[in-house]
């Protein structure tokens, strides 16, 4: 007999017949197809399959695959690719629902860590500011900030010393808020010197004139020391400025053999910091203003800081002070750091009238005499400096008593002067040199209110 091949037309595979009588069912070892061979008994229903049908039989080279199959198809069935695939998809659907609950958790309750250039950017923007910060080769030096303290807020240092005991080059930024106010200049002084304090030993600043920073008139300086950590010499610079309400300061040093190129870099890391459009129509809310009258002219003057008082009479006279003075007023303020208090002087002369003369030049030629006198009887002899004119004050000057040989008795003068009837009114304010970024502002305010009282 020829071979037969399966009945599933799909399917290639052949059998021998020979040894198989009619009427046995068949399973096909390669598609699984039941079927009878011959035609079936009588009565047309196929017979059960006996126990095992293809078990014991022999089909030549396909016999095992026939015998085979079967049982590899049982344990598939029973052992169970369908309780395995049951399982599995049990468990990607939790794995599923796990990732999914992690991630509402994180999204809800997790805080993304931020990087410190975001830090540094929120931190500043409550101060209006806003600031890229260095390129590669800095590195924020968050202990350091802290030994050199408010009103410090980002602190960098460039890693590039190759000398035992050299400093690195290190870049500082401040900012503080003073609400309804601008910072005075005797605040942005302080947030300059103070900190250097904590660093470095026998410090020497100098004052630069004419800065500029944020588009800001600025205060600055320049500065050498030596840092108690190790002795090590460094040169520095300066910036502080105020702006609706802010003050910001910038401080950069290095060692004395790279001042030059890293006062490049400060000055390229100033740049990168700019103002932002905050506070919007701010103003500064002023004291109570509180004029002050003459006793022998009818002038006055007014005080729009609330710091200036008169002495009680008991203590000290206007004529105590100069016998030409009217009306005495002094301004002392308590400084952080310091055990005594700074005081600044301010009185009202009356003189014989000016003429035709400039009465402002009058008025600092007499100011100018009474402290030739005055530093005469003490065995010196002043030499007196201008300070750049105050555009923001007119009809006021300002200059500098310098003494030779005279410790200590150097000083500001602000000097403002007005016709009254055929006398002349001249306002003289001063205080100790080293005082006047306390005092000058407001020195320069009381004097500038000078006026004819109708």
């Amino acid at each position: 007999m020829s071979a037969l091949k399966c009945p599933n037309s799909a399917c290639p595979y052949l059998f021998d017949p020979s040894g198989v009588p009619p009427g046995v069912v068949l399973t096909c070892p390669r598609c699984g197809t039941r079927f009878t061979l011959g035609p079936p008994p009588a009565g047309g229903q196929a017979p059960p399959a006996p126990p095992q049908p293809a078990a014991n039989l022999d089909f030549g080279p396909q016999g095992d695959e026939i015998a085979r199959a079967p049982a590899r198809r049982t344990e598939r069935t029973v052992g169970g690719s369908g309780t395995r695939t049951t399982i599995a998809l049990v468990v990607v659907s939790l794995a599923l629902l796990a990732g999914v609950g992690a991630t509402v958790y994180f999204r809800m309750f997790h805080t993304p860590a931020r990087s410190d250039r975001d830090e540094a950017a929120a931190e500043l923007r409550e101060y209006n500011l806003a600031f890229e910060p260095p390129g590669p080769g800095w590195v924020r030096d968050d202990d350091l900030r802290a030994k050199f303290g408010p009103p410090y807020l980002l602190l960098y240092r460039k890693g590039n010393a190759t000398q035992p005991g050299e400093a690195d080059p290190c870049w500082a930024l401040g900012a503080r808020d003073y609400s309804t106010r601008e910072p005075r200049p005797v605040e942005l002084r302080d947030g300059l010197i103070q900190p250097l304090t904590a660093l470095f030993a026998g410090l020497s600043v100098e004052d630069v004139d004419g800065a500029t920073w944020l588009g800001r008139p600025a205060l600055a300086v320049t500065f050498h020391g030596r840092q108690k950590r190790d002795g090590s010499k460094v040169v520095g610079q300066g910036y502080a400025a105020g702006h609706k309400g802010f003050g910001y300061w910038a401080v950069g040093w290095a060692a004395e053999a790279d001042a030059a190129a890293a006062f490049a870099e400060f000055d390229a890391l100033r740049e990168k910091a700019r103002l932002l459009g905050g506070r919007d129509g701010w103003s500064p809310r002023e004291a109570a203003a509180r004029a002050f009258a003459g006793r022998k002219l009818r002038y006055e003057v007014v005080d729009r800081d609330g710091v200036w008082a008169e002495p009680d009479p008991d203590d000290r006279k206007p004529a105590d002070v100069d016998p030409d003075a009217d009306l005495l007023l002094v301004a002392r303020e308590k400084r952080k750091g310091r055990d005594f208090v700074d005081e600044a002087t301010f009185v009202v002369l009356v003189v014989d009238g000016a003429g035709g003369d400039d009465p402002l030049v009058v008025g600092r030629k007499v100011v100018e005499d009474k402290r030739a006198a005055e530093v005469k009887e003490a065995g010196g002899k002043p030499a007196f400096t201008d300070q750049p004119p105050d555009g923001a004050a007119p009809g006021v000057t300002r200059f500098r008593s310098l003494v030779s040989d005279g410790r200590g008795q150097s000083r500001l003068h602000v000097v403002a002067a007005v016709p009254v009837g055929d006398k002349l009114a001249v306002a003289h304010g001063w205080c100790p040199w080293a005082d006047r970024f306390s005092f000058e502002d407001r020195l320069v305010r009381l004097a500038s209110s000078l006026r004819e009282r109708k």
